[in-house]
Formats: C-alpha cells, sequence, structure tokens
C-alpha cells in the first residue's frame, strides 16, 4: 500500500502502531532501515529512497527530496556505523555509494557500480566496513545461467573496485547474504533451499594457492604481472 507503519513493541504481546502511516512512497516499499542511533530511518521503493527524521515516532518528517536517480527498484539498503554513508541496490544490477553526511542533500560518492548480475538485489558489508558484497540472479538465469556473488574493495569510497571473480554456486536467485562477526566467512543463501559458507580470508587463499603452484612466482612472472612492485617471494613457505 505504498505505507511504513512504525509499531512500539515495548509489550511484544500487544504491539501498537505509532502515530499515522508514513506515506509519499513511490511504488513498493521494498526496504526499511534504522540508523544506528535510531533518529534516522530509510526507505526503499520501486522509484526512490526516503528519508525520514523518526527522533519523535508519533510525529515522523520527511527529510528533503526523494533520491531518484534512475535507482531501478530498490531492493536492499546498508547505512555505515557512523551513519554517513548509504549503499542502495537495484533491480539493475548496480548498486550506488552516498554520502548522506548532509541529510537534506545527499549525494553520490563515485558512479554507480556495475555488477555482472541483472540484479544486485542483496548487499552486505563487512564488520570493519572495507569490503562490500552484492548478490542477484544472472541475465540468463532463468533459461539455465548461474547465479553470483561479487566482492567489492570500498576502503576508498571514491573508487570502489572487484575483488578477483565472481563466487558461483547457488543455481536459483540469490536472496540474503551476510558477514560472519569476524570477517572472515559469509553466508548466502538462494531460491534453491540452500545456504552456502564461504571462506573469504584473503590469507586462506594466498596459502591455498601457494599449495597449489607449490613454488614463488619466477622473476619473469613477477615481472609480467606485477611490474611495479620489487620481487618478493609470495609463498615463503615453499622454494
Amino acid at each position: 500500500d505504498q505505507t511504513i507503519i512504525l509499531w512500539d513493541i515495548s509489550f511484544p504481546e500487544t504491539p501498537k502502531s505509532l502515530g499515522q502511516p508514513l506515506v509519499g512512497n513511490f511504488g513498493c516499499v521494498n526496504k526499511v532501515l534504522f540508523s544506528s542511533d535510531g533518529q534516522i530511518l530509510i526507505s526503499g521503493s520501486d522509484e526512490s529512497i526516503d528519508l525520514w527524521n523518526i527522533s519523535e515516532p508519533v510525529n515522523p518528517q520527511k527529510i528533503g527530496e526523494p533520491l531518484t536517480n534512475n535507482l531501478g527498484r530498490v531492493y536492499d539498503l546498508l547505512i555505515s556505523h557512523d551513519g554517513k554513508t548509504l549503499i542502495s541496490g537495484n533491480n539493475y544490477g548496480s548498486f550506488i555509494i552516498w554520502d548522506i553526511t548532509r541529510l537534506v542533500n545527499p549525494r553520490m560518492i563515485a558512479n554507480p557500480l556495475i555488477s555482472g548480475t541483472i540484479s544486485a538485489s542483496y548487499l552486505s558489508i563487512s564488520p570493519d566496513e572495507q569490503i562490500l558484497v552484492s548478490g542477484g540472479s544472472s541475465l540468463s538465469v532463468t533459461i539455465g545461467g548461474s547465479t553470483t556473488i561479487e566482492l567489492w574493495d570500498i576502503s576508498d569510497l571514491t573508487a570502489p573496485r572487484q575483488l578477483g571473480n565472481s563466487l558461483s554456486g547457488h543455481s536459483t536467485p540469490i536472496t540474503s547474504l551476510s558477514f560472519h562477526p569476524n570477517g572472515l566467512m559469509l553466508a548466502s543463501g538462494g531460491w534453491d533451499k540452500t545456504i552456502i559458507l564461504w571462506n573469504i580470508d584473503i590469507n586462506d587463499w594466498k596459502s591455498h594457492a601457494c599449495n597449489i603452484a607449490g613454488r614463488n612466482l619466477t622473476l619473469e612472472e613477477w615481472e609480467f604481472y606485477l611490474p611495479f612492485e620489487p620481487y618478493r617471494k609470495t609463498c615463503p613457505q615453499v622454494p
């Protein structure tokens, strides 16, 4: 019904709504998210993102104008611990990083990031907020394709970059992603009724690669792949 309702659950047996429903959203409301301090509510709908001041829950107020920068259908939202950064994922296969320091005038920090999927609907961020994970369905999933998960280095919000190749394992669209509190494991769930646990510990990756190779890079290989880095052993435990 394109509305948002705030509920008082002080007494879980008898929850009650607070004030009137929040109206003014564009289309179906697909995601709602509280800021860490509980003062701001962010909603994502079929055509926009809206910010609400809920410091007085019985009288919430919309903040500024809706964000409508070709968002598509917003399915997921993340907010940083400090409340200054917002990330939105949509059905266009892209996600956008926003600076919301000025709530009345949020701005895109970088150009929309395009994933390798038709839908970057679901997102998760590592506990240290250095890695973003996006998941969705590939362009050909309905005709035998696969779904993918992508990892992004967002340590520099102005220049995010993808880490390695996409992860594939689900046979149907991904519907949920979550980091382990230690940041070294990722869980993904999908329509295929399965949950996959992923080891994303970079040190383990390095060790596994060294075990497979059984040697260090040669000087010629190093100069080809890492021409601007001084040579060093990448696998200290092998010759």
